[in-house]
């Protein structure tokens, strides 16, 4: 069987705004205050689920409001609902989608000049009900293009807009109705523009997929408007809220299948829908599953960590032409690897919503993990008295590092501050620790082999953070590209890897590199291949393989220099 995973599955950026302002209210969440969403937040049982282990209540009447901070929901509400929640709440943040909020203000716009409102989608969805609550009693929501007929042929003044969600080949159908009947009607076309693009995207995978799955809540407008327009097409279509809702006797009956998703679908439900169809497959060989397996424990258990961290020291050696302390790089690379690991079990009830997987393994294995993190690191810490020119680096490590763990949330709060203290942490792990003796012998050489070192490592965790932005794992977390933008962040980067390419070519003609630099081009080419290939405004990524292919990148110079020096 062959997956094909459409491009644009998963949330879409109204959703990310709702959850990103509801998790940054429970993270600044004062011990007294309630905070609570009028009606869910989005249409995604999971979703909520995590949000009511954060906390987060839903109410659904303006008395409930009274003294809690309330969120309005990303589909909006009415007007003069709003207006009774602000009466009674201590508190009100709007999560209302910016889409929804101009149709709502033309709404109003257009019903304050005496027009009556046509809006075609569901009656009874949350985000049609407050539509109609601007309308000023002159709305009407319309399903199908034989409702124009039924509305007053006396109307002078009409607009026509559609639910943000709706199928476009139902409203278009609608439109040429209501041009007939209301020649000097107004048309809003108010269908979002991710919609149209999950839209026809669907409608061209369907054309070349023997079945089609569509992944989302089941009373998800936007995902139920998928599902119609592949069935549309022709092609076998299943909605399923999770994969357990997959007859694998069934599925295994196509050679092709083709994987979409809601707006307010996470990337790890549609990641494991996707491996459970995989997993039918009987062309796929026992060699691949075993592959992959040891791929996730490498990510997983932060093992991966290790290596990077322990064949960087080499890497590092490469330019300086040196080989590290072997017990220095262990050291090295046990401190990568317990930074990391009390990092994720620090922030895993976050990981919970983002990645069920990669928490479950966490709570298997915490005394394992953890234990291994602390035992082994202290074990090869007393390797630095042996060798007094490490301490330095070792102090430096320990600092930030503690501080990444420490205050980790106060860091977060500057952006781009976290990608200094891990850089730094690495940089000293890597090259200063290792290489301490060079301070008094190579001093310049030294200097420029950290600012690179620096560099690569500070564009390697803001590339994580960006994938991980996009596979929905950092919601709720301020970040340096929340404030640049993603498309600014990216440009940045590419000017950085350029500035990283013009040093190692120049490096070893100035003398402060050794010619070994042009062979990191090649983990700088694979941080400009995530970078390209995998970070968009929705482009679905594989979180092992991402992990895999950045830091994977760093060990490639890294075993070279082990076998070299």
């Amino acid at each position: 069987m062959k997956v094909i995973v459409a491009k644009t599955a998963g949330f879409c950026n109204g959703v990310r705004y709702a959850l990103d302002v509801t998790l940054e209210a429970v993270k600044r969440r004062r011990p007294e205050e309630v905070i609570c969403t009028y009606g869910p937040l989005i249409h995604n049982r999971q979703v909520l689920a995590m949000l009511r282990e954060k906390g987060v209540q839903e109410v659904n009447t303006p008395e409930e409001c009274a003294g809690k901070t309330v969120v309005i929901r990303a589909h909006g509400i009415p007007p003069n609902l709003r207006q009774n929640i602000y009466g009674v709440a201590s508190n009100v943040i709007n999560a209302t989608c910016k889409r929804v909020a101009q149709v709502q203000a033309v709404i109003r716009q257009h019903a304050r000049k005496g027009y009556h409102t046509v809006i075609v989608g569901d009656a009874d969805h949350a985000e049609v009900i407050g539509l109609l609550g601007y309308a000023e009693g002159k709305g009407v929501a319309i399903q199908h293009p034989d409702d124009i007929d039924k509305l007053p042929d006396d109307w002078d003044r009409v607009l026509l807009v559609a639910q943000t969600t709706q199928n476009e080949e139902i409203f278009e159908e609608v439109v040429k109705r209501f041009k007939r009947k209301y020649p000097n009607g107004i048309v809003k076309k108010t269908i979002c523009g991710a919609t149209h693009e999950r839209q026809e995207e669907v409608r061209q995978l369907a054309r070349k997929v023997d079945a089609m799955v569509i992944v989302g809540g089941y009373h998800s407008g936007n995902t139920v408007r998928l599902a119609q327009v592949a069935a549309m097409e022709g092609v076998p279509t299943y909605h399923v809220e999770t994969e357990r809702d997959l007859n694998p006797q069934e599925m295994a009956r196509y050679r092709t299948v083709g994987v979409s998703a809601g707006a307010s679908t996470p990337q790890w439900m549609i990641e494991n829908v996707v491996r459970f169809l995989e997993t039918i497959s009987h062309q796929r060989g026992s060699s691949k599953r075993l592959l992959r397996e040891i791929s996730r424990i490498l990510v997983y258990s932060q093992t991966i960590s290790f290596l990077t961290g322990f064949l960087s020291t080499f890497a590092v050696g490469l330019l300086l032409w040196k080989r590290p302390n072997i017990l220095i790089a262990c050291l090295a690379g046990l401190l990568c690897f317990a930074i990391q690991v009390f990092q994720r079990y620090l922030s895993y009830h976050g990981v919970l919503f983002n990645d069920p997987e990669w928490t479950s393994f966490l709570v298997r294995h915490r005394k394992c993990l953890i234990g291994m993190a602390i035992v082994l690191s202290m074990i090869f810490s007393g390797c630095v008295w042996l060798k007094p020119w490490a301490l330095p680096g070792f102090i430096l490590a320990l600092a930030f590092g503690s501080a990444l763990l420490i205050w980790e949330e106060n860091l977060n709060s500057v952006p781009g501050l976290e990608y200094v203290a891990k850089s730094t942490t690495w940089t000293s792990l890597t090259v200063l620790m290792p290489f301490g003796r060079e301070l008094f012998r190579n001093f310049l050489e030294l200097v420029v082999v950290s600012c690179l070192a620096f560099i690569i490592f500070f564009i390697k965790h803001l590339i994580q953070d960006l994938l991980e932005t996009r596979q929905d794992r950092l919601i709720g977390r301020k970040t340096l590209f929340s404030t640049w933008g993603l498309e600014r962040t990216k440009r940045y980067l590419f000017a950085g890897m350029l500035c990283v390419i013009l040093l190692l070519f120049l490096g070893p003609s100035l003398g402060v590199l050794t010619n070994a630099a042009y062979l990191f081009i090649i983990p700088i080419g694979g941080l400009a291949f995530c970078l390209r290939r995998f970070v968009g405004e929705r482009t679905m990524v594989d979180t092992i393989m991402t992990d895999l292919i950045i830091d994977g990148s760093l060990v490639i110079p890294g075993l070279i220099g082990f076998l070299l020096l």
